[in-house]
């Protein structure tokens, strides 16, 4: 029999962070606002209309939808570290010569700092969704078992990837009973990104690597499959296995029967590098040794949290305008570079909506308040998951919290169905391309010189 080909497109899940992230690059590298999605007027106003059913009818929407963004267990197996390269480099068919380029861990922060170094992004992670049979979200026996087959299949074929079944009950829950989430990393450098790379870096450029050491504990399944419960947000890892009383009675407020955590029998757990924002050991050192080979400066920049990152990128903002005025707190997959770039505009990108990284934005504020006065003005978007979490932080703290180091503007934030606005995706890309025409006062791509410079300083403090 032959096997159903399926395109990368489809392969790998384009709404997913990572994949955002590296289009988000793309599109600022181009001086063009990102659009995330592109939809019909007849089906956005479809998605509008439904509004008005409130914010149940709009989760139980997304939710029956969730299938369709997946793939069959069958097709997974045609993954592989090629074909992910392939995508990547192909959202880069300028034919420019570049005089960096980053690599690694993506993050919004990473999206930022290669955009403002006019860099593309070859990503280290990748995620690709795959239909199981319909269970209770809470059923991690029956829904890990069918991501481990899944991840087996990839695994056997791919000894470059390391594959890992990401199941969150909570922050994906509409997925989790549908869906298995699994993320695949590099372990090597693949010929892709080595003849991107010998093609479009300029000779003697410079190859960032963004290695972030954020760790969660993580189930062993074999050497390259590993299974992750949960992820980054204001619950624990531990909290997610053990479970307690807010998760309890969280449960409760859902209508699950489930106590107690989420932990699997049969295999051990170890910490490992977190399954979204982590960075995966061998590209790293492959690149370094190609770099070296080649006459490439290999720059790294190592963190234990990819706030830092964002930290970082926010910092060199702030070195090249001196005295900026305007900020946006943009968060997990709402970001837009292009739009920082035209307009000026810090940005500080939060991982998630959620209590860690609202904590986070206070520790910044208050760390950085000799930056921000009256006259500054905070713009902030919060990504809808469609699931009131237990560590949600509703948008009218966020907006009081940053109401006391400026003027706090919400963009695309709708409180009275948030977290679950569909239309979020089409009028936070709207707003912008708005805001870009009014506030369009562009800064220069910056130098890898002022770069390394502003990094010196920035590790001293």
């Amino acid at each position: 029999m032959f096997e159903e080909s399926t395109s990368s497109s489809k392969l790998i899940f384009e709404a997913d962070s990572s994949s955002v992230i590296v289009k988000a690059v793309s599109s600022a590298l181009r001086g063009e606002i990102f659009r995330p999605v592109s939809a019909s007027p007849l089906l956005i106003l479809a998605l509008r209309l439904a509004t008005v059913f409130g914010r149940s009818a709009l989760t139980r929407l997304v939710s029956s939808a969730s299938h369709n963004i997946s793939i069959k267990p069958s097709q997974a197996a045609q993954i592989n570290s090629s074909l992910a390269a392939k995508w990547v480099t192909s959202q880069y068919l300028n034919h420019k010569k570049y005089r960096v380029v980053f690599a690694g861990a993506p993050s919004g922060g990473t999206a930022h700092l290669s955009s403002l170094l006019g860099a593309p992004l070859l990503t280290q992670h990748f995620l690709t969704c795959v239909k199981h049979p319909k269970t209770a979200p809470d059923d991690v026996e029956k829904i890990v078992k069918h991501g481990i087959n899944v991840a087996k299949s990839i695994a056997s074929r791919n000894e470059d990837l390391e594959v890992i079944v990401h199941y969150d009950p909570v922050h994906d829950r509409l997925l989790a009973g549908h869906v298995n989430t699994i993320r695949v990393k590099l372990k090597t450098l693949p010929p892709e990104y080595r003849t991107f790379i010998e093609r479009g870096l300029e000779p003697g450029g410079s190859i960032v690597f963004l290695n972030v050491k954020y760790r969660w504990l993580q189930y062993v399944v074999k050497e390259n499959i590993h299974v992750q419960v949960g992820g980054l947000g204001g619950i624990s890892d531990k909290e997610y296995l053990h479970g307690n009383e807010r998760l309890d009675a969280w449960l409760a407020s859902m209508g699950s029967p489930h106590r107690g955590g989420w932990m699997l029998r049969d295999y051990s757990l170890e910490y490992m590098p977190e399954s979204e924002w982590g960075t995966f050991p061998g590209l790293r050192e492959e690149l370094k040794e190609f770099a070296d080979n080649k006459g490439y400066e290999f720059i790294e920049i190592t963190v234990d949290h990819p706030e830092h990152v964002s930290e970082i990128a926010a910092g060199f903002y702030v070195t090249l305008l001196e005295k900026p005025s305007r900020w946006f707190f943009d968060c997990f997959t709402s970001i837009n570079p292009a739009f920082n770039i035209k307009t000026s505009t810090v940005p500080l990108w939060l991982p998630f909506n959620c209590s860690d990284s609202y904590a986070y934005a206070e520790r910044f504020l208050k760390k950085n308040k000799a930056v921000f006065n009256l006259d500054s003005t905070i713009y902030f978007t919060l990504t809808p998951n469609f699931v009131a979490t237990p560590d949600q932080v509703e948008p009218s703290k966020w907006f009081k919290l940053f109401s006391e180091y400026g003027r706090a503007k919400p963009v695309a934030v709708c409180e009275k169905l948030y977290p679950a606005d569909i239309t979020h995706i089409f009028n936070f890309y709207n707003e912008l391309r708005k805001m870009t025409k009014r506030m369009y006062k562009p800064i220069k791509f910056a130098s890898i010189e002022l770069f390394k410079d502003y990094l010196g300083k920035a590790f001293l403090n």
